[in-house]
């Protein structure tokens, strides 16, 4: 099984070690391990690479070729149109359309949910920062996993009310640069915060000088409603400042409002991702770390997103830092760009200079 799925040459490794297309591997290793007649996959192609998405492609349509059903939950209409005999197309619960992939295609709600638009932004003043110490440094980071290198000798640097992107695939060191900045990780080299080293200080204390984390994962209360979740995030605040930092939320995402009763884990992924960003920004954070906030995401709520996170730096002076793989959703929003490539920074500067200088593998 592990040679099928591509896992033979990392069997020797820990789940929590492995790049994100080797933990999707294994969890379809997992999943045909006992032989079923209907493999259920969920969300197989979220967030991987064009080219891992064409090998995780053939490897469904073996299950077919065995005989097997499948009942395949994607949001990458194009992907799953290929492979399938019939779709099921849904939106909030509910039924758009239904029928032969090349029928659903053409549907006009289905292509407005599932394929998206333009994300639209403002331009941004220019600002020199060449004179004032960053709000965040990171010199000459190095971090392992046992004997594997996840991070070489990284450096970035991000000034007050800066949106800086790191952009990476699956497995460049993205989370674990987030991981190292807010504590949970040892390292060697230097993350300072105004100017002062972060060595050995906790998570929580990082957090508590204004370095909040969103992580990849959410890490939600599943069994807490939305505005348990929320009122844990601003535990700090007053009893009078909590209740006005949750409306300026709600006014952010207004489903957020809608679903404040609401059990965590009943929401849909945008709707989880909503809140993760809502948890976070109750702590009122000097500097919001976003870890691949589209990921499994649909178009239509990616430009949801898009407009939150406009209305967020139009309003506020937060800094954010996000770490991305998806580049057209990074770039528009991004004052400057790093792209980390296998544990490196391999190229920084400015968004409209990427497709020319590094983005011609990424786009």
């Amino acid at each position: 099984i592990a040679e099928r799925v591509g896992l033979a040459a990392v069997m020797h490794r820990k789940p929590p070690t492995l790049p994100f297309a080797d933990l999707r591997r294994m969890e379809l290793a997992k999943a045909i391990a006992r032989d079923p007649k209907v493999v259920l996959v969920d969300e197989p192609f979220a967030g991987l690479t064009l080219a891992e998405v064409g090998i995780f492609s053939e490897l469904i349509s073996s299950f077919r070729d065995e005989g097997k059903a499948v009942l395949l939950v994607d949001h990458n209409v194009k992907s799953v149109a290929a492979l399938v005999d019939r779709v099921l197309a849904m939106y909030l619960g509910e039924e758009i359309c239904t029928g032969r992939a090349d029928e659903v295609m053409r549907n006009e709600t289905v292509r407005r949910v599932y394929l998206g638009g333009a994300i639209e932004t403002s331009a941004r003043p220019e600002t020199s920062f060449a004179d004032k110490v960053p709000l965040l440094q990171v010199e000459n980071l190095s971090v392992y996993y046992g004997k594997a290198q996840a991070l070489d000798d990284v450096s970035i640097h991000v000034h007050q009310g800066e949106f800086v992107s790191v952009v990476g695939l699956n497995g460049a060191g993205k989370t674990t640069l987030f991981n190292a900045i807010s504590g949970f990780l040892p390292y060697s080299g230097e993350i300072l915060r105004g100017g002062e080293s972060l060595r050995g200080i906790s998570p929580a204390k990082i957090a508590r000088r204004g370095l909040v984390q969103c992580p990849e994962s959410r890490e939600l209360f599943g069994e807490m409603s939305v505005r348990e979740n929320l009122d844990l995030g601003g535990h700090h605040l007053s009893d009078a400042a909590r209740p006005k930092q949750i409306e300026w939320l709600f006014e952010l995402f207004p489903i957020l409002r809608e679903r404040q009763g609401q059990m965590a884990q009943t929401l849909s992924g945008g709707e989880q991702q909503m809140l993760a960003i809502g948890r976070a920004l109750m702590m009122q954070p000097k500097i919001l770390i976003l870890d691949e906030p589209t990921l499994g995401l649909a178009p239509v709520i990616l430009e949801q997103l898009s407009k939150a996170l406009e209305k967020l730096r139009q309003t506020s002076d937060i800094t954010v830092l996000l770490g991305e793989q998806n580049v057209t959703f990074a770039l528009p929003h991004a004052d400057r760009v790093y792209v980390l490539e296998h544990a490196r920074i391999v190229w920084e500067g400015d968004p409209a200079r990427f497709a020319a200088e590094a983005g011609e593998g990424y786009l």
